[in-house]
């Protein structure tokens, strides 16, 4: 009996522990995916993610936790999706092993439920493995941006949870005690996660009337102010960033909303989204979220769903028929019993999803990652649904009793997985992430525009100019496809087609910064200077963190003549956004033309030394600014990579002259690259050399035979300065 206990032990730790590391096989691929969509706004191109500001961001705002994972992330590992999304998968099973152990600890202590109670293990399996292999999941999981947020708000609701059920079943008063606090810290931090976290303690509310106090008031009602300081410490921190105050609330609500660029939610693109048609349009959100978790087929990021036209619709009548008879049937269950565990299921997914389903308009009305929070109810009653039908098998064929409770949630877990990496596939390039979100949601403006800027990245520019102009059929109230057109039309030299769209884009109001700075480039090409410089200021007043309009902003004014405008523009260029080794590179010129030096070499130490010639450059600054020892290295390695460059080898003599080492200046100002007219006073320095090492008869010997041949007065006029420098000492 003992080692029967042992094994059943062992096999309790195997079983979650293998879902976790299936899970972790079936998301491997995803691991050297890169950013999409959102991840290059919130991480790639957000500058204040570029600095560790802990006690800045530390309980400051409702998602300082996200902001402070991203810039550790970033300052350790810069730009590396690995290291984003290790820690997203990481997150991800932890928080599907916290639901296995969650889940566990509720049914195990049901005194009502014998069925649940018997099938705990089995049903917290099944939750478990659904919440980690579903494909529904890989809207959140393998999308960095929301992973962060989303993924976090789980975790810490599922944490909070855990903690509080084990205080409630602690039977030692210091374990009990410590648990309890434990539980009120984490609610403070899951304030830090996203707003949707709002629903925490009416979700703990749910799991002590229907696990704990099992239905009956005097029970529940033992732990009120629990609950109460539950309220107090999430309500709180919300009133303190501002989200919870009256005026907040109903300026979210009333206020209406404009449509996305290139998500068109409304009939036409002038029409606001409002409170009415947003409302009724949840009903058919929330039967499509219900269907995707039991049949998910043709899972998309975007879909062709728009805005109800009436209340009196199909599309609203329907959905709101479903979800009543769905309501009633919960509430008979409910009346029946108060601790019905579908009743649970159904309030768990309607709180978690109310806040986003409800009155306050969006410019997204279908996000399938907003189902992550609501999904353990869902998971949860699939999961009880699995074990009813099981045990009924069991009941009418017993001899295949134990195959049926490992065999088939063995080869359902393995069916999911595939399904999910099937879908994750998707993820894997910005190519395959837009072509699929086109056939999904062929009307999408937004979709269109995407891809063919990826077509534009990869070359195809024939398919990426037809994509953009399906864009403008589908949306020709959309900015950013005639933007982009204009910038493919500038770089194939089109001017005219370019200057149309520019224009089709100034018409519809867009403001974009990368539209005014290639506009200004567009001028500059041609002399306009006055132009262009409008251009690159308009640039930077939309984006003031624009290195790149700052750089060419400064360049115009080199080409005019102001020396002091354009070294300003060196300084905010080198405070903005600068993140790339190309905009680093010609920050660096710029710098290095107007005299900043050492802007000039923080930033060419940012580039790779072999990509263009950043080593001569970053050599000159260093010369430039005295510093002549690093100089030295660069102008000796340029001189090793390229032995037939006498600008190398002239750079490198006068370098080794200036660090006083006469000898080796001596060996390289003698070199035959440097025998040529080109460089008329190698002789003078080599005669400093000689001098300067002690050869005094030879060097006055030199500068003598310099006189007699050189056609230049300059040089006469060095060598008897040299000269009388030399025979006076």
């Amino acid at each position: 009996m003992k080692y029967k206990f042992i094994f059943k032990n062992v096999w309790n730790v195997l079983i979650p522990i293998s879902l976790a590391v299936f899970t972790f096989i079936v998301y491997f691929p995803t691991l050297v995916y890169g950013f999409v969509f959102d991840d290059l706004p919130t991480i790639i191109n957000y500058i204040h993610i570029r600095a560790l500001d802990f006690w800045g961001q530390f309980f400051g705002n409702p998602r300082w936790i996200s902001r402070l994972l991203n810039q550790f992330t970033y300052v350790h590992w810069g730009k590396n999706p690995f290291a984003y999304r290790i820690f997203d998968i990481g997150l991800h099973i932890l928080s599907g092993m916290m639901i296995f152990v969650f889940t566990l600890l509720l049914l195990t202590n049901l005194k009502k439920d014998n069925f649940s109670k018997n099938y705990a293990y089995l049903i917290a399996t099944l939750t478990s493995g659904l919440f980690l292999l579903h494909p529904l999941q890989t809207q959140t999981v393998t999308y960095i941006t929301q992973m962060r947020l989303e993924g976090l708000v789980v975790f810490f609701i599922i944490a909070v949870l855990l903690t509080f059920v084990s205080a409630v079943f602690a039977k030692n008063s210091v374990l009990k005690n410590f648990l309890y606090l434990s539980s009120f810290a984490l609610s403070a931090f899951s304030a830090g996660t996203k707003e949707i976290v709002i629903v925490l303690p009416v979700l703990i509310l749910l799991v002590d009337w229907f696990f704990i106090a099992q239905g009956e008031w005097e029970d529940f009602k033992s732990r009120i102010w629990i609950h109460v300081t539950y309220c107090v410490i999430v309500y709180g921190l919300f009133l303190k960033y501002g989200y919870l105050k009256p005026a907040s609330v109903v300026g979210m609500a009333s206020n209406p909303v404009h449509n996305n660029r290139g998500n068109m939610l409304t009939a036409t693109p002038s029409e606001y989204i409002t409170i009415w048609p947003y409302f009724i349009s949840q009903f058919k959100i929330l039967i499509h979220y219900i269907i995707i978790f039991f049949w998910p087929i043709n899972l998309s990021f975007d879909y062709d769903i728009k805005l109800a036209p009436s209340v009196f619709s199909a599309e609203v009548m329907f959905p709101v028929f479903v979800l009543v008879l769905l309501f009633v049937y919960c509430l008979y269950r409910f009346k029946k019993d108060k601790s019905d565990i579908i009743s649970f299921c159904t309030a768990w997914f309607f709180v978690s999803m109310l806040p986003r389903a409800s009155i306050f308009p969006s410019t997204e009305l279908v996000c399938d990652y907003k189902t992550y929070i609501a999904s353990f109810g869902v998971m949860l009653f699939i999961s009880w649904g699995i074990v009813k039908f099981l045990n009924f098998l069991s009941l009418c064929v017993p001899d295949y009793k134990r195959a049926y409770f490992f065999t088939v949630p063995s080869i359902f877990f393995i069916l999911l997985g595939f399904a999910t990496h099937v879908r994750n596939n998707v993820w894997s390039s910005e190519f395959l992430f837009w072509k699929d979100v086109i056939e999904k949601a062929p009307n999408k403006a937004r979709a269109y525009n995407n891809y063919a800027t990826v077509l534009a990245e990869r070359g195809d520019l024939k398919d990426a100019i037809i994509n953009y102009e399906k864009a403008i059929e589908r949306d020709n109230f959309y900015g950013e496809p005639h933007v982009n057109l204009a910038m493919l039309y500038q770089h194939l030299g089109d001017v005219d087609k370019a200057l149309a769209h520019y224009g089709r884009a100034f018409d519809i109001g867009e403001a974009h910064p990368e539209m005014f700075n290639n506009l200004g480039l567009l001028h500059s090409q041609t002399k306009n200077y006055v132009a262009a410089e409008n251009c690159f200021k308009e640039a930077v007043a939309l984006r003031p963190i624009f290195s790149r309009a700052y750089i060419n902003l400064g360049n115009v004014y080199i080409a005019t003549n102001k020396i002091k405008e354009a070294k300003d523009c060196c300084k905010k260029a080198a405070c903005g956004d600068m993140d790339d080794q190309d905009t680093f590179y010609v920050h660096g010129i710029l710098c290095l033309n107007v005299g900043e030096l050492e802007l000039a070499i923080n930033s060419f130490l940012r580039v790779n030394p072999d990509y263009k010639d950043t080593s001569f450059n970053l050599a000159a600054s260093y010369f430039s600014t005295k510093k002549y020892a690093q100089a030295e290295q660069l102008f000796a390695q340029l001189c090793k990579s390229d032995p037939k460059n006498s600008v190398y080898f002239y750079n490198y003599g006068l370098t080794l002259l200036n660090n006083k080492k006469y000898k080796e200046a001596l060996e390289v100002f003698a070199h035959p690259v440097l025998a040529n007219e080109a460089y008329p006073y190698v002789p003078l320095h080599y005669a400093k050399c000689l001098a300067l090492s002690g050869n005094k008869k030879e060097a006055i010997s030199v500068i003598s035979t310099v006189v007699k041949k050189t056609k230049y007065r300059d040089i006469r006029c060095e060598c008897a300065s040299l000269l009388k420098e030399i025979t006076s000492v």
